[in-house]
C-alpha cells in the first residue's frame, strides 16, 4: 500500500478529494506504480469521476477532466469509494505524516499492513 499527504490549500472537501486524486495519480505514473487500487472516501468525488458525462461549465469540471485523463493511462485500475472509517491508509498517513509536514510539503509512504 502507498500513500502520500500534503498539504493543497483552502479547498472544499469534494476538491481537496479531487486534487488528492490528481496528486496521486500523477505521483503513481512517475512512479510506476501499476495496476492501482484507488480508494476515496467521498462518494461524491467517486460518483462525479466514474460519471460518463459532467457539463463543462460545471466548477469541478477542469479537475474532473484532468483525473479522467489521468485515469485512461492506467491499464487495469480500479476507483471505488471507501467509507473514511474503513480508510486504514488515510488513517496510517494521518498518524505518521503530520510531524514529517512541519519539514518537508511532501510526504509519500509505502506501508505493508499487517495480515
Amino acid at each position: 500500500m502507498a500513500g502520500f499527504t500534503r498539504s493543497l490549500g483552502q479547498k472544499t472537501r469534494v476538491q481537496a478529494k479531487l486534487a488528492a486524486l490528481r496528486e496521486g495519480l500523477n505521483l503513481a505514473l512517475c512512479r510506476g506504480l501499476v495496476p492501482l487500487d484507488v480508494e476515496i472516501d467521498s462518494q461524491i468525488a467517486t460518483d462525479i469521476v466514474l460519471n460518463d458525462y459532467i457539463p463543462i461549465d460545471h466548477p469541478l469540471a477542469s479537475l474532473v477532466f484532468y483525473c479522467k485523463q489521468l485515469l485512461v493511462q492506467y491499464p487495469r485500475t480500479n476507483l471505488r469509494h471507501i467509507f473514511r472509517e474503513a480508510n486504514l491508509s488515510a488513517d496510517i498517513l494521518a498518524k505518521n505524516g503530520g510531524q514529517a509536514l512541519s519539514s518537508s510539503p511532501f510526504l509519500f509512504m509505502r506501508v505493508h499492513l499487517p495480515l
